[in-house]
């Protein structure tokens, strides 16, 4: 009795592990994100209190992970900050990303409006992605973003549409 319910017990493990292992491989490649995986670009333009500024970004996104490095320049193309960010899923079924700024080049700038923004980590909850075509993307980050405002991703390297 005892060894029959030994080997059940271990069968049951065994099951388990393979089932676990098979379900892991599965979320481990297949994901919402793959859709939009690659190497993006943006441009924008920020108006604050004192000054117009043209944000030139990159995006990077791999797995559950959004990689993104933003170069500021004020009205006269002259540099004003790097901004360098990583975006970490912190639930994937509802869009959830959370931001944290890995490095920022110079640490602080005159403009008090554009520091707050340049430093405050955020979540960014529910953004949509409308695609327009495979290699051009319109995200709109209604909650959670400082700036709340849609954005045109382009694709890096053009990718041929089906």
């Amino acid at each position: 009795m005892h060894k029959r319910m030994i080997w059940l017990i271990l069968f049951i493990i065994v099951l388990g592990g393979t089932f676990g292992g098979a379900a892991g491989f599965f979320y481990a490649y297949y994901h919402p994100m793959k859709k939009i995986e690659g190497y993006w670009e943006v441009n924008q333009l920020i108006k604050t209190g004192i000054d117009k500024y043209h944000v030139n970004a990159r995006v990077s996104v791999r797995g559950r992970e959004i990689k993104t490095s933003a170069d500021l320049y004020d009205d006269y193309a002259n540099f004003k900050a790097n901004r360098s960010m990583l975006f970490s899923v912190v639930d994937i079924k509802m869009n959830v990303f959370n931001g944290k700024v890995i490095s920022m080049i110079p640490s602080h700038t005159n403009d008090e409006v554009l520091n707050s923004l340049l430093k405050a980590p955020y979540e960014i909850s529910y953004p949509i992605f409308y695609f327009l075509d495979c290699n051009t993307v319109l995200m709109e980050q209604s909650q959670g973003h400082p700036l709340g405002t849609a954005r045109l991703m382009e694709r890096v390297q053009k990718i041929e549409c089906k």
